[in-house]
């Protein structure tokens, strides 16, 4: 695996092949102000592979199946979410009643929360494919904030 790119917040992206048949690019680990370091692909499977340059500016230019959505969390409110860890991607089990996600797919059904979604980044932040636990530092970007900035790839 080569290591093709890092940021401060983001840690490495490393690539295990090159984008197959059926892929979709998308720009990544890049934070207001860097130069490109690396572009992902999300494949037909929904893993992520590296290859090369910087992410979308809004949500408009991200591919059909990346949603980029920003749920305000209110004080001591839970977020509303069953995941589980899947490699440097948190796995959407449920939407749980009463959370801020809930209330943000019934504000929202164009870009709804669903089962199967992968979570791939929270606030800026990437897991570390480098950890025993890459999807640790998701959970740690989510625990407490405020305001969650979410990249999710659509379960095909």
């Amino acid at each position: 695996q080569a290591d093709v790119g890092s940021s401060a917040r983001a840690g490495p992206i490393q690539a295990s092949a090159p984008a197959s048949r059926g892929a979709t690019a998308m720009n990544c680990c890049c934070q207001a102000g860097d130069t490109p370091r690396s572009t992902v692909v999300v494949t037909a499977t929904g893993t992520l592979q590296a290859a090369d340059s910087c992410p979308p500016k809004n949500s408009n230019d991200l591919p059909p199946n990346i949603v980029a959505i920003s749920i305000d969390v209110a004080a001591g409110a839970k977020v509303g979410l069953k995941l589980a860890g899947a490699g440097p991607s948190l796995k959407v089990k449920a939407v749980t009643q009463g959370g801020a996600v809930e209330k943000w797919n019934e504000e929202h059904p164009e870009t709804q929360v669903q089962e199967g979604d992968d979570v791939f980044e929270v606030n800026g932040i990437r897991g570390d494919p480098t950890d025993a636990k890459p999807y640790a530092a998701l959970l740690a970007a989510m625990k407490g904030a405020p305001r969650l900035d979410l990249r999710i790839a659509r379960a095909t």
